[in-house]
């Protein structure tokens, strides 16, 4: 259920800004209202946004890929945001360093 993966995303969010207070930038990203965001309804530009958004929070995650808190954030950009559809430069971007 989409409640509880927000709620473990939104857990591995805190966690990284642990890490680094950089992410605090991305709040946005892992907000109350992001569980009923839906980018299909959305305007071009408000998707263009989201997607610099997502590209910025990508690069900064990157070096903490493997650690779980990365993980849980990006199952809920996969599955809120489908970045494996409409970001998939910026996923592949993220994830190469590890391959």
């Amino acid at each position: 259920e989409l409640s509880t993966i927000y709620d473990i995303a939104f857990n591995g969010f805190l966690e990284l800004k642990k890490f680094d207070n950089h992410f605090s930038k991305y709040e946005s990203l892992f907000g109350k209202s992001s569980t009923r965001y839906n980018r299909e309804v959305k305007t071009k530009k408000e998707n263009e946004k989201l997607d610099g958004l997502i590209k910025e929070f990508l690069v900064l995650l990157s070096p903490y890929f493997l650690m779980k808190p990365a993980q849980k954030a990006l199952e809920f950009l996969i599955r809120r945001y489908n970045i494996h559809f409409y970001n998939v430069d910026d996923f592949i971007y993220c994830i190469l360093p590890y391959h």
